[in-house]
C-alpha cells in the first residue's frame, strides 16, 4: 500500500506553525532583552510621579530608605535592605508589593511585559517579584 504524498495544505499548515513558533521565540527573546537596556528619557519622564509615589509608600511601610532603578521596557527594581523588608509580616509585604506592582503594570504594562523586582540593597539578591504578565507576586 503506497503512502499518499503530502498535500499542499499540509505544507501550508507546517509553514504557518513554523512562523508562529519562530515569532513566539523572537517575542520572548525581545522581552528578556529589553530590561537590560537603559530606559529612554521619555519613559523616565513619563514614570516620574509614579516612582515618587512608590518611594513614599515603601519608605512609610518599611521605615527605611528605598531606591528605585527603572529599567528598559518599564521594568522596575526596588532596592531595600533585607532586614527592613523582612521586618514587615509576609502577608503585609505580599499585599504591599501586589498593590504597587498592579498599579505600575496597569499604568505602564503592555506588550513589553515589565516586572517589579525587590532586591536586597546589600547582596543584590531578589527578595520579591511582581510579574505584570501573570499578575503574580513571588516572595523569596
Amino acid at each position: 500500500m503506497a503512502e499518499s504524498p503530502k498535500s499542499k495544505s499540509d505544507d501550508s499548515i507546517d509553514e504557518k506553525m513554523g512562523c508562529v513558533i519562530l515569532l513566539g521565540i523572537l517575542f520572548f527573546a525581545i522581552i528578556y532583552a529589553i530590561p537590560h537596556f537603559e530606559p529612554d528619557q521619555y519613559d523616565m519622564h513619563d514614570t516620574r510621579e509614579m516612582r515618587s509615589a512608590i518611594v513614599a509608600r515603601l519608605t512609610s511601610s518599611f521605615s527605611t530608605d528605598v531606591q528605585l532603578k527603572q529599567l528598559g521596557g518599564y521594568s522596575l527594581e526596588i532596592w531595600i535592605s533585607k532586614k527592613s523588608f523582612e521586618s514587615v509580616g509576609y502577608l503585609d509585604r505580599k499585599s504591599i508589593l501586589q498593590s504597587i506592582g498592579k498599579d505600575w503594570c496597569d499604568k505602564f504594562g503592555g506588550w513589553k511585559c515589565p516586572t517589579v523586582v525587590v532586591r536586597d540593597a546589600t547582596s543584590g539578591k531578589d527578595l520579591a517579584t511582581y510579574h505584570c504578565t501573570f499578575g503574580n507576586t513571588t516572595i523569596e
